[in-house]
């Protein structure tokens, strides 16, 4: 749900979606869920560590692993929080 609301508000190259559908699915593999309500600093902190010890290079974690959840659950925090953490969340982008 998150990724199609997303991919409708800002209709990204296929290449995109793919890698929107693919990456939060890697995540949802190593946390043994898929509830962003979930989701927290910690985990993601956690998932990065185990990149980073699995070798993978650091500008693949950056760009293709940690920047699509990232879009993505700020789309979520942006889209259904209220007015005013809205304001903040877009004010970091």
């Amino acid at each position: 749900m998150l990724i199609a609301g997303r991919s409708a508000e800002r209709r990204p190259m296929p290449k995109t979606v793919y890698e929107y559908k693919r990456v939060p699915g890697a995540l949802a593999a190593y946390l043994g869920h898929n509830d962003a309500n979930r989701v927290s600093a910690k985990d993601l902190v956690a998932w990065k560590a185990q990149m980073v010890e699995a070798a993978l290079n650091s500008k693949t974690i950056r760009d293709a692993k940690l920047a699509p959840v990232r879009a993505i659950l700020q789309w979520r925090l942006i889209t259904t929080a209220s007015p005013l953490t809205r304001r903040r969340a877009s004010r970091s982008t």
